[in-house]
């Protein structure tokens, strides 16, 4: 069984990208890494194709990573774990086939590499994924931001009796006040953080019964 190797753990945050090489072994690693340094890149990680990979890939740092799924996974490999991990997955593999191209769309790989590696590919290829992957991460921000805003609308309609006017109002009014943002104000009036977990509402977290938007507040009860 193949050692979970660490090839760096002073990360160069100049470089181009940090990636993480999940899978690769003898030619095929020794090529795309000279591609990746002579892009300006930094190979941060060099691992077997497997879950326990993935904890290597947040400590050093990595911006991307290139899997080459094990031949054992078969037409089906799982990928979804690795394109959950945080970072953008772009697959490095020969097999171009339909049903491979349709396991990676629904898993949401970002990119593919065709081995055996044209190294001109190798940047564009990256340059793409990375830049993909932090739209998605934004859009994918921004309906989690909408979604928490229309909760807290509905919390402070029924604690505050407020319109549904008011109570958008009154978040972007405390919004203004507080420098912050309107997601992060009705994260507040919920009393939850933005990771989820439950935190106390704060002292000015929705205003008073009846109150317009400007009014001070108070924080709800449970």
């Amino acid at each position: 069984m193949t050692t979970l190797t660490r090839l760096s753990t002073d990360t160069d945050t100049r470089a181009r990208w940090r990636v993480a090489l999940l899978g690769l072994t003898g030619e095929s690693l020794s090529t795309v890494t000279a591609a990746v340094t002579d892009a300006g890149g930094q190979v941060t990680v060099e691992a077997p194709a497997r879950l326990d990979s993935l904890s290597l890939v947040a400590n050093p740092a990595s911006d991307v990573i290139v899997l080459q799924p094990s031949r054992t996974a078969g037409p089906r490999p799982d990928l979804l774990p690795f394109a959950e991990s945080g970072r953008p997955l772009v697959l490095f593999t020969h097999n171009t086939s339909r049903t491979l191209l349709n396991v990676a769309a629904r898993s949401g790989v970002a990119a593919f590499l065709v081995a055996p590696l044209q190294p001109a590919q190798l940047a564009p290829t990256l340059d793409l994924a990375v830049a993909r992957f932090s739209d998605r991460e934004v859009l994918r921000q921004k309906l989690a931001d909408r979604k928490v805003i229309e909760r807290a609308k509905g919390r402070l309609m029924s604690v505050a009796r407020l319109s549904e006017d008011d109570a958008f109002r009154w978040l972007r009014t405390r919004a203004m006040q507080t420098r912050s943002t309107l997601a992060n104000v009705a994260h507040i009036v919920l009393g939850v953080g933005p990771d989820g977990t439950q935190a106390a509402a704060g002292a000015s977290a929705t205003p008073r019964a009846g109150r317009g938007p400007g009014a001070h507040a108070r924080a709800p009860g449970p």
